[in-house]
């Protein structure tokens, strides 16, 4: 109302503070999200603070983040960016000693349905598991 911008990380950001919270201080959180060059800074020091994020799998977006402007009283109006999916190719070689898999669909295209095919045969023989919150899954033709 006052044209004031609030901006905050969301999406990834909250599933990771959550798992971040309810593991173990053993375990490993290895996320694979594409963050802006103007915020993959401040985005990898934040989740480092949590002590069991390993950021390796944290890569720069050329595009920007994924970002979505909603407008105060008019919740039919917004602006967004949203990046490209995420090629196997940068998921595959975090696949080899992974114990679970979490799929978070963000955007709704984060990645493909070719790609969590792929996801699901590299780790199949091992028997890991795959979680997939499809939340935003409907907003696209991802399906």
């Amino acid at each position: 109302a006052d044209d004031s911008v609030e901006k905050k990380f969301g999406g990834i950001y909250h599933a990771l503070a959550a798992m971040a919270n309810i593991t173990s201080p053993d375990d490993t959180l290895l996320p694979v999200v594409g963050v802006g060059v103007e915020e993959i800074h401040d985005f990898k020091a934040v989740v480092q603070q949590w002590g069991n994020v390993n950021c390796s799998g944290i890569f720069e977006l050329k595009g920007g983040s994924n970002y979505v402007h909603y407008f105060d009283g008019n919740p039919n109006e917004r602006v967004e960016n949203i990046s490209p999916p995420i090629p196997f190719e940068t998921i595959k070689p975090l696949l080899s000693d992974c114990d679970g898999v979490y799929i978070n669909m963000i955007s709704g295209s984060d990645i493909t349905l070719e790609t969590m095919d792929r996801i699901r045969l590299a780790v199949r023989k091992r028997k890991v598991p795959i979680h997939c919150d499809i939340h935003c899954g409907s907003l696209s033709n991802s399906f």
